[in-house]
């Protein structure tokens, strides 16, 4: 948090004449100001991106699939700080209850392996704040998905593209209803959603899973939220800059919390 808004803070005059004239726009640039940290260009990226598919929510349906090309701590982080990022998960959640609603996410080992456990920590919450929305998430270890542009996709309809991670200063936004776009895009999440390395039915078993692959321990990960629960988050954090919250990151922490049950062991009474 402090690393985001130190750079946020320091872009402040910069980053809101950026944001005012911002255009969610195929070919729209990421900021139009190249002197912007990489933090605030970030931020510019994903707030395009979520305009763009909330612009078109309504094209969408009440189950829509998503794909989203985070696969490291720091991108992902932006799930649980960036304040419109949790505005944007309100929006979008499924409109029913246990729908089919669900996001995939390219996770390779290469990956997990390279990034320190804060990182992984932080995209497993990431993950968790997703599950927290009802959306069942699917993480496959097949690298040949990770440049695969973000997407949501509405089976049968239309797909909305949108993509700002790792897209070297030009975000990807697209629409399109042609046949065979959908047929591509519901192949990629039909094959991920079956072959997901976290694969359960319930969404406590899939954190588990999760944790697992992630080489977390989960009893750890449901006692720390737990205690982070009870006493909030704003100890550890307070941020000053606008574009910034700690809903995401609370959310998560109570979800992990509710699901990463730890049961207590029972204390037998010593012989005598």
């Amino acid at each position: 948090m402090s690393g985001f808004e130190a750079a946020l803070l320091g872009d402040d005059q910069a980053l809101y004449t950026s944001l005012a004239s911002l255009t969610a726009s195929p070919g729209s640039p990421l900021a139009s100001d190249h002197g912007l940290t990489e933090v605030s260009t970030m931020l510019i990226g994903s707030e395009t991106a979520a305009r763009y598919i909330l612009g078109h929510r309504d094209h969408l349906g009440d189950a829509p699939v998503f794909w989203t090309r985070e696969q490291r701590g720091e991108e992902a982080a932006t799930w649980l700080f960036f304040r419109h990022k949790y505005r944007y998960l309100e929006r979008m959640a499924p409109r029913r209850p246990g729908g089919t609603s669900g996001r995939g996410f390219c996770v390779p080992e290469t990956a997990v392996a390279s990034s320190p456990a804060y990182e992984r920590v932080l995209m497993f919450l990431a993950i968790a704040l997703m599950e927290s929305f009802g959306i069942r998430t699917w993480v496959t270890d097949d690298g040949g998905f990770a440049h695969t542009d973000g997407f949501a996709l509405s089976h049968g309809r239309r797909a909305v593209i949108a993509s700002w991670v790792r897209t070297e200063g030009a975000s990807h936004l697209a629409v399109t209803a042609r046949p065979g776009a959908l047929r591509t895009f519901a192949e990629v999440t039909g094959h991920v959603s079956h072959h997901s390395a976290t694969a359960a039915e319930k969404a406590g078993q899939r954190l588990a899973a999760t944790a697992e692959y992630l080489n977390l321990d989960a009893s750890w990960l449901g006692r720390r939220c737990a205690q982070l629960s009870a006493v909030g988050t704003e100890r550890l954090a307070r941020p000053r800059s606008r574009l910034l919250g700690l809903e995401g990151l609370e959310a998560a922490c109570r979800f992990v919390a509710e699901q990463l049950v730890i049961i207590p062991r029972t204390r037998t009474a010593p012989t005598r």
